[in-house]
Formats: structure tokens, sequence, C-alpha cells
């Protein structure tokens, strides 16, 4: 038998006994109310003298599964603790009392022991039901640390593990770190394209009248889709990216990265990763 089953046995077994408990504690308690009522005004009438201990036993019970409903809650309720104390502290007063003024020391004792047990072993019960409802709740909670992230529907959706070591050290290397946005090499991969859009754009066109002008002027000065590709990136984008490739086993460099965000270069892939932190082979 492996821990935890031992564990359910035991709480079963202790349970079986704090009801066997609370039930015999009740029973003591209720049937010594009932002689003092009927000793006490209330010897003719049976089912009075039966009904009468109800007045005070029945408000622990009451009071007990008030309190357990607010432990649910987790909050404070005034009136489940004064509904308690008020019928546990009557029955135990009232037990006592009827035992009479010339009794026995141990005579006060045994009346006073059934009210006391059924106070603290429905209390006790109460108590294991609440470990029993909460436990299932927190055993589905998400883990510390889980974020799920939701995106487009063009997007790949990500679950991030925000592990504590690593987003920490790459989030604090970034406010030391130049932006390098501001680079000026010429990439590699666009260099013939920027040519041949740059002499597309800035040799004359003598075929077209003088009214297209303005269009081409507002041509000439539209972004180009690639470069407007690059901006709007956050950090926390970045690290998404990165954080996929990671976990579905691929290196992280320009190439994967480019691929993996679509519409940039490999050299804008390893400008966004340098500002996180990894610098790659170019």
């Amino acid at each position: 038998m492996d821990t935890h089953k031992a564990e359910r046995a035991a709480l079963y077994v202790a349970v079986g006994v704090i009801i066997a408990l609370t039930a015999g504690a009740f029973w003591l308690s209720y049937a010594h109310l009932a002689d003092v009522a009927g000793t006490y005004g209330l010897g003719s009438s049976p089912v009075r003298r039966w009904a009468w201990p109800g007045t005070l036993d029945l408000f622990i019970v009451a009071g007990e599964v008030l309190m357990f409903r607010a432990a649910l809650r987790q909050q404070t309720d005034p009136w489940a603790i004064g509904l308690t104390v008020a019928g546990s502290l009557g029955s135990i007063a009232l037990n006592v009392a009827g035992v009479g003024t010339q009794a026995a020391t141990l005579d006060y004792v045994v009346a006073a022991v059934p009210p006391t047990a059924a106070l603290l072993a429905f209390g006790a019960l109460m108590r294991q039901v609440h470990v029993m409802v909460t436990a299932p709740a927190k055993a589905k909670a998400p883990a510390p640390g889980v974020v799920a992230m939701d995106a487009p529907a063009q997007n790949a959706q990500y679950v991030v593990a925000q592990r504590n070591e690593e987003p920490a050290e790459r989030m604090a290397t970034l406010d030391d770190q130049p932006d390098t946005e501001a680079d000026t090499t010429p990439d590699t991969e666009l260099e013939g394209v920027a040519t041949d859009a740059d002499s597309a754009d800035t040799e004359p066109d003598t075929t077209k009248e003088t009214d297209d002008a303005p269009d081409n002027v507002v041509d000439m000065v539209k972004p180009s889709p690639r470069k407007a590709a690059s901006r709007g990136r956050t950090l926390e984008e970045i690290l998404a990216a990165v954080r996929f490739l990671e976990d579905s086993g691929q290196s992280v460099n320009g190439t994967t990265y480019a691929a993996h965000v679509g519409g940039i270069s490999t050299r804008t892939g390893r400008r966004d990763l340098s500002r996180v932190g990894i610098t790659t082979a170019a």
C-alpha cells in the first residue's frame, strides 16, 4: 500500500470514529437534558420533554455547519461562531446544573463530558469534511508560473512556461544592452531587391505624363512591406517565439526565428534575438 492509499484509509477510519463519537456524545447530552426537562416542568409531556434539548444541542450543529460553509468561502461568519458558542455553553451548563447542588465532583464531570465531547467531535468531523472537499480542487489548480497566452487565429498559440531564472536573466540584460535597430550594415538577402527598387523609383519615366508625378511621389515614400513587418515586435513576443523554438527542439538562430515569425530576414531575426541577449553566428 502506497502512502496516498494509507493516508486515505486512515482518514476514512478517523471519520468513522468521529461520527460514532459525535453520535454517542450528542445522544448522552440530549438524553440527560431530556431528564432535566422532565424533572423541571415538562414531566407531564414526554414529547415536549424530548423536544426541549434540541433548543440547545441543535444550535451546536447549526453553528458548526455554518462555520464549515464560511471556511469553504474563506470567510469568517460571526453568527456561526455565536450560535456554536451559545449552544455549547448552554448545553454544558444545563447538563452540569441538572445534577443538583449536593452531588459529588465526579457527577458534575460525568454530566459535562458528553456535551463537551459532542462539540469537539462535531467540529473535528466538519474539519475532515472540509479537507476532503477542498483537496481535489487544490489538486486541479494550475501550476504556478504557467501562463496561457491567447493569440490571433493566424498565429500559433503558445503556453509559455515562465521559469524564474531564464526570463529574469534575459530581461535584466535589456537595460544594459544598446539598441541595435540603428545598425546600417546592408542586408545581403535584401541588397539586390533594395537596389532594384531604388533604381525603379529614382529613374524617371519618360513614357508617363506629368499628371502621374504625384502618384510616383506617393509610391516612393511608401514603406517597404518587409521593413514594416519588422516593426512592432515586443520583447514578450520575441521571448515567446524563442520559447516556442526551444520547446519544439529547434536551434535558436536568425534563420529559425525568421522562419517562425515570417515576413522578416535572417539578419532581422538575429537583430531581434540580440535584443533579448541571444547572440548567434552571422
